[in-house]
């Protein structure tokens, strides 16, 4: 009888945002596929009128609901726990905080960052379970918000491979155009241009390493970095089929290459995405990225953020293409064991079943 009770019970998302937003998309998609009674609400401004319906509809239904607050909407778990929700799962990932201070930086907006602490730590102060996504990020956020280890549980954010298992590759038109020229091997690279990311040192690194080609795939403005001639750069949204095609041939990815303080906690999505292609990933070495990563022979990492030293690992890993395959390899057998997004859906359905004991 009890174990019928643990099965039979409703994992509700809720959110603001899409349903295949960040992280929590990840997890939601895989457990629509395990647990038959998923559903997932989007809630519009006033969020009071649309939670409130949310939690008394179900009440009439007399079965147990559990509420996974997706990330990054810590303001809706204030609003169900006042309307009477009894169990609430925060996928935060990181703090509301840590954002604001990352994109301020110099021109910071204290009034922003007071408000958002408030929000996060009301919000983690609530809930049943805050998942974050790393073992970095939990010491901090446990000694910040002066919460109990026994809320915080690391899930990672992982990667929505079920979009890409069902989507056909299409190549970029940037690639059509000069198709032969990129059938070689080439170094991929996918983000912002900001201090995180460490696009600029990227730029440097390209006119570096001439002998090989580079494919920079980025949203933000580039005016002010030069790359080699060796590069080909795109400016714009790739959908995910073209995602998929630049991953499928893509020889080696370059992750966050620089020093900033964040990435002693986060782990950048294209981390998950290289190690699920099995392309090797070159990093800066964190704590963090060695929870998915841990082992020497599972990435390309670097201690000493010079040209020079990361040219030189570059340039033996492609001129070795054992290495380079055992290393892609590696990468992918340790994201299937710890990250692939069967064992993240079914980790998170163990753990909401404990709180209907």
């Amino acid at each position: 009888m009890k174990t019928e009770k643990k099965n039979d019970f409703l994992l509700h998302f809720v959110s603001y945002l899409p349903a295949d937003y960040s992280r929590s998309g990840v997890l939601l998609s895989k457990i629509k596929s395990i647990h038959r009674n998923t559903r997932f609400s989007k809630v519009r401004r006033p969020y009071v009128c649309d939670i409130f319906r949310l939690i008394y509809t179900n009440k009439t239904n007399k079965i147990e609901e559990i509420f996974v607050v997706m990330s990054p909407n810590q303001m809706l778990v204030i609003f169900l726990k006042i309307l009477g929700a009894k169990r609430i799962v925060l996928d935060a990932g990181w703090t509301l905080t840590e954002s604001t201070i990352s994109q301020n930086k110099s021109r910071l907006k204290i009034i922003k960052l007071v408000k958002n602490y408030l929000i996060d730590f009301f919000a983690m102060h609530l809930s049943n379970l805050v998942l974050l996504e790393s073992t970095n990020q939990i010491s901090n956020v446990k000694r910040k918000f002066k919460l109990p280890s026994k809320k915080l549980i690391r899930s990672f954010t992982g990667f929505n491979e079920m979009l890409y298992e069902n989507t056909q590759s299409t190549i970029p038109h940037e690639f059509a155009e000069i198709q032969s020229l990129y059938s070689k091997p080439f170094i991929f690279f996918r983000g912002k241009n900001n201090e995180e990311s460490g696009l600029e040192f990227v730029s440097l690194l390209s006119q570096e390493l001439k002998a090989f080609r580079f494919v920079i795939a980025t949203n933000s403005r580039l005016e002010q970095l030069s790359f080699g001639d060796n590069t080909m750069l795109i400016s714009r949204h790739l959908s995910n089929s073209e995602i998929k095609w630049i991953y499928e041939r893509a020889t080696i990815c370059l992750g966050q290459l620089s020093n900033n303080k964040r990435l002693q906690n986060t782990i950048p999505h294209k981390a998950f995405e290289a190690s699920y292609f099995g392309i090797p990933y070159v990093t800066t070495d964190t704590p963090a990225i060695r929870e998915l990563l841990p082992k020497s022979k599972n990435a390309i990492y670097v201690k000493n953020l010079e040209i020079g030293e990361v040219g030189e690992k570059i340039t033996y890993l492609m001129n070795n293409q054992d290495i380079l395959q055992k290393t892609g390899y590696d990468a992918q057998r340790s994201y299937n064991s710890l990250a692939s997004q069967d064992v993240l859906g079914r980790s998170l359905l163990k753990l909401v079943k404990k709180l209907l004991v």
